[in-house]
């Protein structure tokens, strides 16, 4: 509940005034009366109904001070607020990327289940537009006023582990706005408010987003390659957190047979890469890092193991961009004459012909 006029508070000093004059004012007055045969049948009323008397005899006072009361309260405009989703219709667009697994006792994207649940009560028959993110955004449900449709696509949401391209749902859920007022929910762990377009007179935009610090240590990168008999791989570890965390490393193959145990201990908000070398040679490499955090996807990694790179060889009647393509991703690349590609073997060939071996 609210006031809408709080500038007319000073009103209530009326009924205050009211109220101590009839505090102080006299309430008996002297009289004479010439018998006491009556004195006690009036007590005995009054003992009776005390408040009745009461009332009736300060009747006047109580009026005054609801009259009063009722004017002070009609000045100040009092309201109820309520909850109610404007706009006449409502899109909900849907972050199903894998950071939203993210969370302490429960994750994000469980706690945007559970408002989408309690938010279709204030829908109130409008339609509903439901987006989830992606490389190619979806819409789930179209223009839906059937709730038991619309709970349905809410059971059937599901967490993808796709890249978010917030920017592509965003844009999606503009061809749906027309010139119709709309309420646009973005169910995401984090957005910056420049990547929301400009705010208009009929687009209202309700961010729902994650806790606050949250914590997570994460492995950003794995990568392996055998050499001469053996393994050497690469990690990168990402501390996000404000403070030194330390993490217990594995490394494995992938039936789970131990090849390295290590403890590492990493800055606040700092990355570390290691190269571990003299690993066995194996297909498959697989990294886990033990840390309390909120967020379990990212504390495991598998990548296969990479043998020797191949050499290029680009035929020297093939146009000068084609080597510079290949050397602009670092790669080593050599011109050979055009018959001389054959005699390659083992190296990746290219001439006029696009034939490889």
């Amino acid at each position: 509940m609210g006031v809408s006029q709080l500038i007319f508070l000073w009103t209530i000093a009326f009924p205050i005034i009211v109220l101590l004059y009839y505090f102080f004012r006299k309430k008996y007055k002297e009289q004479e009366v010439s018998s006491t045969l009556f004195w006690e049948q009036v007590m005995q009323e009054t003992r009776v109904s005390p408040y009745l008397k009461h009332l009736q005899r300060n009747a006047l006072f109580y009026l005054q001070m609801l009259a009063l009361l009722l004017f002070v309260l009609a000045l100040m405009n009092p309201y109820l607020k309520t909850k109610e989703i404007g706009g006449e219709q409502v899109i909900w667009i849907v972050d199903t990327s894998a950071t939203m697994l993210a969370g302490k006792e429960q994750s994000t994207f469980e706690k945007h289940l559970e408002e989408m649940r309690s938010l279709v009560k204030e829908i109130g028959g409008r339609p509903l537009t439901i987006i989830t993110t992606g490389s190619d955004p979806k819409a789930i449900i179209r223009q839906e006023t059937n709730v038991q449709q619309i709970e349905k696509a809410i059971d059937g949401l599901a967490v993808t582990y796709e890249e978010q391209h917030l920017t592509k749902a965003i844009e999606m859920a503009n061809a749906f706005i027309g010139d119709l007022p709309t309420t646009i929910y973005l169910f995401t762990d984090a957005v910056s408010r420049s990547d929301l377009p400009i705010e208009s007179e009929h687009v209202k935009w309700i961010v729902k987003g994650a806790d606050r610090d949250l914590k997570n240590v994460a492995i950003t990168r794995l990568a392996a390659t055998s050499i001469n008999g053996e393994t050497i791989a690469l990690l990168q570890l990402k501390n996000e957190t404000e403070e030194n965390q330390t993490v217990q490393l594995s490394i494995t193959n992938k039936d789970g047979d131990e090849l390295l145990e290590k403890t590492i201990t990493l800055q606040p908000k700092a990355e570390l890469a290691n190269t571990f070398e003299a690993l066995p040679n194996i297909d498959v490499l697989v990294a886990t890092i033990q840390v309390k955090d909120d967020y379990e996807a990212d504390n495991s990694m598998m990548t296969i193991v990479g043998s020797n790179p191949y050499e290029i060889a680009v035929g020297q009647d093939m146009h000068k961009l084609v080597q510079i393509g290949f050397q602009s991703v670092g790669l080593d690349v050599k011109s050979v004459p055009e018959h001389q590609l054959e005699s390659l073997r083992g190296a990746i060939c290219s001439n006029e012909s696009n034939r490889t071996s």
